[in-house]
């Protein structure tokens, strides 16, 4: 029986994914690079090269584009949620942080986000009901 040897890029790989993975659970937690980097046991220069060898993006974008992401799912599961708890569970400092965030980085509010999120859950809903109904 043959056995693949694991190389050490397969573990650098493997430990990209594990820090990757920890990005997803802490964001809330996480308010920089260096503070991923802190949190995960890596050096932020190991962490730029592992994540734009295994996800092409570098550490600041993945970071931005996690946090827009866990904005978008607190906004589907409550679309009511409240400006200081989004930025809070998004990792950033106050509601003033969110609004310079959405702003500089994606062009929009947190108003116009409610609004989409809303719109994306009528259709999709719309959606389900034409499938039901041919």
């Amino acid at each position: 029986m043959c056995k693949k040897k694991v190389t050490r890029n397969d573990l650098r790989i493997l430990k990209a994914r594990s820090v990757y993975s920890e990005l997803e659970l802490n964001i809330h937690r996480i308010d920089s690079v260096e503070t991923w980097a802190q949190l995960t046991g890596v050096s932020r220069s190991w962490l730029y090269k592992a994540m734009n060898d295994s996800y092409g993006k570098n550490p600041k974008l993945l970071v931005r584009e996690k946090r827009f992401e866990k904005m978008i799912n607190i906004l589907k599961n409550d679309p009511e949620a409240t400006g200081y708890f989004v930025a809070a569970e998004a990792g950033l400092q106050d509601e003033q942080a969110l609004y310079k965030f959405l702003s500089r980085y994606y062009k929009t509010s947190l108003t116009r986000m409610r609004i989409e999120v809303i719109k994306s859950g009528l259709n999709e809903l719309l959606y389900q009901d034409l499938k039901k109904n041919k």
